[in-house]
């Protein structure tokens, strides 16, 4: 019984060891990908906003809108209206090119696909 006892709390503990080992790997992705973001948001839009014209850019986001899927197109589209939601000539060029409904559905789609996984993404980092 002792044996069987020890093996057990031997097991735990691995299993303790591998879930801190993921949370600290997750907290890692997280501030990784955040550190991404930013950089791609503060650098990368604007640079190609003044390099690749609009037709351009248009085309090749619906290219990825068609290859993503419902789901995935929409947490997309919510992503893309938060990184030029402070850069007003960029906000503007998505004004025009995104059509009208999917507008409008931004703000329910942030509360209920994309809020949602920052969230459990920030649980991860906290």
């Amino acid at each position: 019984v002792e044996r069987l006892s020890s093996m057990s709390d031997s097991k735990a503990d691995d299993q303790y060891r591998i879930i801190q080992s993921i949370a600290v790997d997750s907290s890692a992705l997280v501030a990784n990908t955040s550190w991404m973001m930013d950089t791609e948001n503060r650098l990368l839009v604007p640079s190609i906003a003044e390099v690749v014209d609009s037709k351009e850019q248009k085309s090749f986001s619906n290219k990825i809108l068609m290859n993503l899927g419902l789901f995935d197109s929409r947490l997309h589209l919510v992503g893309m209206h938060e990184a030029v939601s402070s850069q007003p000539k960029e906000y503007d060029l998505f004004q025009q090119e995104i059509p009208y409904i999917p507008r409008m559905m931004i703000p329910r789609w942030k509360r209920s696909l994309y809020d949602p996984k920052v969230a459990a993404l920030d649980a991860v980092a906290n």
